[in-house]
């Protein structure tokens, strides 16, 4: 599973371009990757953001952002923002599983609600109309499992 926490650092998706951990991955192939969790519900997508095209890091960067992982993870859950993640981290994503063998279930916002309370999808579908018009197959998962306690 990734941490839909770390779509918000553009540095730390960049690793998913790391030939050596797609080396990893496709090891593990035939297997699901997660894209989700508790931030998943907080997030929406956006697609006109712009961004660099530059996709490979300095060795020495690599290895700077695995030891700053862990720390960056617990800043990141700190925070109560909502997060907005744009077009290269659904590619960067989508370009991990393929080229890894792996199939990827993207978590979608179940908190995004209309002025009656029901889910507004929305954003959701404007996600899914991106990535089919990039003939993207991955499976769909809305919300983060079942985070609710009955009320007695």
């Amino acid at each position: 599973a990734i941490d839909a926490s770390l779509v918000a650092e553009e540095k730390f998706m960049y690793l998913l371009t790391s030939p050596k951990l797609r080396t990893l991955a496709q090891a593990l192939s035939p297997a699901f990757l997660r894209f989700g969790g508790t931030r998943q519900d907080f997030m929406t997508f956006n697609p006109a953001f712009l961004h660099s095209n530059e996709l490979e890091l300095p060795q020495i960067l690599e290895e700077r952002l695995k030891q700053e992982w862990a720390l960056q993870e617990v800043l990141l859950q700190k925070e109560d923002l909502q997060r907005k993640y744009q077009k290269y981290a659904v590619d960067l994503l989508y370009s991990f599983t393929n080229c890894s063998g792996l199939d990827l279930i993207f978590g979608l916002n179940e908190l995004l609600r209309t002025t009656g309370n029901s889910w507004d999808s929305s954003n959701a579908r404007t996600l899914i109309q991106y990535c089919e018009s990039k003939q993207y197959s991955m499976a769909w998962e809305l919300g983060n499992g079942n985070n609710y306690s009955l009320v007695h």
